[in-house]
């Protein structure tokens, strides 16, 4: 037994803090495009991280970044070497599009554009008598922020088991276009999405032998389904005063996978995996118009009912015959099952 002399232990509490001040000199959507430094003015410049450790193997980390800015994360873990991890984020990420568009479109943010009241529809934007006093700004950005939460856990000899769950929000406004055959129109849409996701996962590990088993799972929901908006332009077609835009469909993914390598001796070994996964996507159909002076024949069924399976293997040998020769084998499988109904729509 002896003790590392040059190889001190850094046990106990440390901290850090920086605080601090900024300047951005001009408005530039591009300049602070991910980061909230978009705007003239200050800005406060705020980070700190804070660690702990001790002779049992316990272990503590804080980390504050961009306190001042739209793009400030957190980040916290602990645990117990050889024993568990647990693990807390928290990320904002801002997407300044632009700061310069104008819209004549009141509503902006929500699923119904509606236009100004006294409005006068015209063939070109050029002949529109309101569409010059009726323009205003209008900011295209989004902000997304993302919560994570998990752990690691070894509670037993060659098992490890973990699980990880991240939720996700985007809202904001971005860029559209809607048309009515020969004329368009650029809409400011609203982004409403929430995402969540899970990680769960079981790992065994012998010297010769590793086999892992996972669970992943996506669900994503738009809290904004359709964009309703008001036409501008004379009527190509009587009583195609408004449209009507399907947004992105809430939609699930489920996957399980296993996989696993052996070892058969210092020159042979083998690797093998298979994953299994479905999507789905049931959002309701929109009419195949909002226009009542149009005759149509009924939808064939309400919404998609889609449903994707798929089935995926590898298996790879790999042996060294010789120190100059080298032989590899291997199988791919994959197969993409499209199980959503058809039908036929006018």
């Amino acid at each position: 037994h002896w003790v590392c002399k040059y190889c001190p232990f850094d046990e106990g509490f440390s901290a850090s803090v920086e605080l601090g001040g900024g300047y951005v000199s001009d408005d530039s959507s591009k300049f602070g495009e991910y980061t909230g430094l978009n705007r003239q003015g200050g800005f406060a410049v705020g980070n700190a991280w804070a660690r702990y450790r001790n002779k049992d193997g316990r272990w503590y980390d804080l980390t504050l970044s961009d306190l001042g800015l739209d793009s400030r994360s957190l980040s916290a873990s602990g645990g117990k070497q050889g024993t568990y991890k647990l693990f807390l984020g928290y990320k904002e990420t801002p997407h300044f599009i632009t700061d310069a568009a104008l819209s004549p479109f009141l509503g902006i943010g929500t699923g119904n554009l509606t236009l100004p009241s006294g409005w006068v529809p015209s063939t070109t934007t050029g002949t529109m008598p309101a569409l010059a006093a009726s323009l205003h700004g209008v900011d295209l950005e989004t902000k997304r922020r993302t919560f994570d939460l998990g752990g690691i856990f070894t509670p037993v000899v060659h098992w490890e088991f973990g699980v990880k769950f991240r939720h996700e929000e985007k809202t904001g406004t971005r860029g559209m276009g809607g048309a009515f055959v020969f004329t368009a129109s650029q809409l400011g849409t609203p982004v409403d999405y929430d995402t969540n996701q899970i990680d769960i996962s079981a790992a065994y590990s012998v010297p010769r032998f590793q086999a892992r088993f996972a669970y992943y799972g996506s669900i994503f929901k738009n809290n904004e389904q359709t964009l309703a908006w008001a036409n501008p332009f004379v009527p190509f077609v009587a009583g195609a005063t408004s449209g009507e835009l399907g947004l992105a469909p809430s939609n699930q993914f489920h996957q399980f996978t296993a996989s696993a390598a052996y070892k058969f001796d210092k020159r042979t070994q083998a690797t093998a995996d298979i994953a299994f996964g479905r999507m789905t996507q049931d959002e309701a159909f929109l009419p195949y118009t909002d226009n009542s002076t149009l005759a149509t024949t009924p939808l064939p069924r309400g919404s998609l009912d889609g449903r994707v399976n798929t089935l995926s293997g590898n298996l790879r040998v790999t042996s060294a015959l010789t120190d100059k020769l080298r032989v590899n084998a291997s199988f791919t499988y994959d197969d993409r099952d499209n199980r959503t109904p058809q039908s036929v729509y006018d």
